[in-house]
């Protein structure tokens, strides 16, 4: 749940800021490697810059060798218009946690602002919603001291849905009039593929942070392997800023990824983990050559031009997902049972 961002609520001091600030490491011909790599893939061989601006990523591609001035030019375009959103996003964002903070409400942010933090140049990743991760006993507080905000979204499905499908994670909150920020407040990440990774757990084991001058709770090295990769792949990695993070996490020291593994294996979620790290590694990164090799199927769901492309998963794909991504048996059962409902659901729709 993403909603557009306009320049009409930022501020024209901070806009010019941005205007001639825009991607510092890019501007100078000096990008990270890192960056220039990223770029290079998100551009293609063809300098496709359509996809790019798609993407929110044109200040990452402006990094890219070989770029007409054309092209650049387009980029630049909009690469300020993405600065401007991300700062507009960040400072929604630390008003936000502060507000938290003072409800005395402990939050983890677990992807978007700062998954960032791994990219060789942080503010060239789109910040998206705001994901926030809170102990089951405080969602509720969590939602009234977000109210200001954002409000809770309207239900997309009738109850009885709800009864062959894992429980909610949480709540979707939309922004108010005159802001921006959607919100997302989690007891755990997710809801079908991956929802046996404990919500407390991640909570527990995460280190005291900083998002946009607030102080929040951010993930520790392994979890956020565990929980970036097994996000993307759920997804099918079908936007490119999900591959970047991944990419960027591939550097994470051994001993990380190696804890990662062990809390993969204990959530059964190993399946979803080594598809996206093969989808990685086809990209020329290298996650730890020890990971067993992925499940089969798996290039149907993550492939790394559709990721590129940002192409959505059909809805066979989703449901092809869960499936694919589960090995219990029991919850294998659950899963076709859930898929089913949702068929049923779309054929029929007056039975909301």
């Amino acid at each position: 749940m993403e909603r557009v961002r306009t320049l009409d609520a930022i501020d024209i001091a901070t806009w010019r800021g941005y205007e001639w600030d825009v991607a510092p490491s890019a501007a100078n011909g000096t990008p990270a490697a890192e960056t220039v790599s990223a770029a290079r893939w998100l551009v293609g061989p063809d300098a496709d810059v359509d996809v790019a601006v798609r993407a929110r990523l044109a200040g990452l591609a402006l990094a890219a060798p070989g770029l007409s001035d054309g092209a650049r030019q387009r980029l630049r375009h909009a690469a300020r218009r993405e600065a401007a959103d991300r700062a507009l996003a960040e400072r929604e964002a630390g008003e936000v946690l502060r507000a938290l903070a003072a409800a005395g409400v402990e939050v983890l942010v677990w992807k978007g602002l700062a998954v960032a933090e791994r990219w060789a140049e942080p503010r060239l990743r789109p910040a998206g919603d705001l994901d926030l991760l809170v102990g089951a006993a405080e969602l509720d507080a969590a939602v009234v001291a977000l109210a200001p905000f954002a409000t809770p979204s309207p239900a997309a499905a009738p109850r009885w849905i709800d009864r062959v499908r894992p429980s909610s994670p949480g709540v979707e909150l939309w922004p108010r009039p005159g802001r921006t920020l959607a919100i997302d407040v989690q007891t755990r990440p997710f809801r079908t593929v991956g929802a046996t990774i404990d919500g407390a757990a991640l909570l527990a084991r995460s280190q005291a942070g900083s998002i946009a001058d607030a102080r929040c709770r951010i993930l520790d090295p392994a979890d956020e392997i565990l929980v970036v990769l097994v996000h993307a792949a759920k997804h099918g990695a079908r936007a490119p800023r999900w591959v970047v993070d991944g990419l960027a996490l591939t550097g994470r020291s051994d001993d990380a990824w190696r804890t990662a593994w062990e809390r993969a294996v204990a959530a059964e979620v190993t399946r979803p983990l080594c598809a996206m790290a093969a989808l990685l590694r086809s990209l020329g990164a290298t996650p730890p050559s020890w990971l067993p090799p992925p499940p089969p199927g798996w290039s149907l769901l993550c492939d790394g031009e559709a990721a590129r492309q940002g192409r959505p998963w059909s809805r066979a794909e989703r449901y092809l997902a869960e499936l694919l991504f589960e090995p219990n048996l029991r919850h294998l059962a659950a899963r076709g049972l859930g898929v089913l409902a949702r068929l049923l659901f779309s054929f029929a729709p007056h039975t909301r």
